[in-house]
């Protein structure tokens, strides 16, 4: 094979790409957009609650908000699993929140 060739998926690895392609509608810019819209704005409200609760805990720390915030943290980290859809969108949404809870997230995943 030459030096920039790339080489075309073949039988499983083929058919496993029609699957996802179809299954998270890649062929159509509209849904594209809309998957990606969808991740973002769960990922931010999962932060915006996230920060609530660290400041909360920060004036009065209970076991109730830390099972919380650990709730939330397993939530994001979710999202940023590389089997997830558009867990480059939720690391992105992480990095551009402009918390460091959130941004070190993103770095660590």
């Amino acid at each position: 094979m030459r030096e920039g060739t790339i080489k075309l998926p073949e039988g499983w690895e083929k058919e496993r790409a029609k699957i996802s392609i179809e299954r998270y509608g890649l062929n159509s810019i509209v849904q594209l957009r809309e998957g990606r819209q969808k991740v973002w704005k769960k990922c931010r409200s999962i932060i915006d609650e996230l920060v609530l609760l660290h400041s909360r805990n920060q004036k009065t720390p209970t076991a109730d908000s830390r099972a919380r915030i650990k709730e939330k943290t397993i939530q994001l980290r979710s999202k940023l699993k590389a089997d997830e859809p558009f867990s480059a969108v939720a690391r992105e949404c992480l990095i551009a929140s402009g918390y460091p809870c959130a941004q070190s997230l993103a770095s660590a995943g």
